[in-house]
C-alpha cells in the first residue's frame, strides 16, 4: 500500500476542565474562561506550586457501565468518554471490527491509583487490590477502549509525556495511510493530578 491515501479528521472528543466536547472547549476559549485554579486541601499545602486544571463533576454513567469503570484508572475512563464523544461527533454508530484501530497514549497512566495502592500496601499489605496492574498500566486506555467498542484492528498505546497526544495522532495518521485500518481513534489521556507528582515536577523545575 502506498502513502497516497487521504486522511481526514471527522470527529473530535474532549474531556477537559472546562467541560466535555469540543463545543465546551471552544466556548471557554471564546469567553476567555480558564480551567486553571488554585488547589485547596491539606495535601497541597506544602507544595511550592499548587495551580492546576482539575476535571471535576465527571459523570461517566451516560457512557459506560459503572462495574466496568471500576476496573479502570481515571485516565482510561477519560479516554473512553472522549472516544465516545468523537465517534458521535463523526456521525458513526458501530465502529467494531477489524478495520477500525485505536491508538491512545498517555503521559503518566494511572499514577493516582498507583499511589492509593502503595499507601494501602504500606498500611496493611493484605489490602493490596487485585486490580493494581489494569488500573495503573499505560496501555489500559487503549485496551479498554477496544473492549468497549469491539475493535479488533490494530490497537497500540504509548507513553509520551507532554507529546503523547501528538504522537498518537501521528501514529493514527500513518496507520490509515498504510491501509492497515479505515477508521482510527487516536488521542491521549491523563489523570495524574496528585500531590506526589506535582511535588516531583516542582522539584524538577518543570
Amino acid at each position: 500500500m502506498t502513502d497516497s491515501r487521504t486522511v481526514v479528521i471527522t470527529g473530535i472528543g474532549i474531556v477537559g476542565p472546562t467541560g466535555n466536547g469540543h463545543e465546551a472547549l471552544w466556548s471557554s476559549l471564546m469567553e476567555h474562561r480558564s480551567g486553571i485554579r488554585r488547589l485547596e486541601g491539606a495535601e497541597y499545602d506544602a507544595l511550592p506550586a499548587r495551580h492546576a486544571a482539575p476535571i471535576e463533576d465527571f459523570d461517566l454513567t451516560p457512557y459506560m457501565d459503572k462495574r466496568a469503570a471500576r476496573r479502570m484508572g481515571r485516565f482510561a475512563q477519560f479516554a473512553i468518554v472522549a472516544a465516545r464523544l468523537a465517534v458521535a461527533d463523526a456521525g458513526l454508530d458501530d465502529i467494531s471490527g477489524p478495520r477500525t484501530g485505536i491508538t491512545i497514549h498517555t503521559g503518566a497512566g494511572g499514577i493516582p491509583e498507583g499511589d492509593d495502592e502503595v499507601i494501602k500496601h504500606l498500611e496493611k499489605p493484605e489490602r493490596t487490590g487485585p486490580l493494581y496492574v489494569p488500573l495503573v498500566s499505560g496501555n489500559m486506555a487503549a485496551a479498554n477502549a477496544a473492549i468497549q467498542f469491539g475493535v479488533t484492528g490494530p490497537v497500540t498505546a504509548g507513553v509520551g509525556a507532554c507529546a503523547a497526544g501528538t504522537i498518537a495522532v501521528a501514529e493514527g495518521f500513518h496507520t490509515l495511510q498504510r491501509g492497515d485500518a479505515d477508521i482510527m481513534l487516536a488521542g491521549a489521556s491523563d489523570a495524574a493530578l496528585t500531590p506526589y507528582l506535582m511535588s516531583s515536577l516542582a522539584n524538577a523545575g518543570a
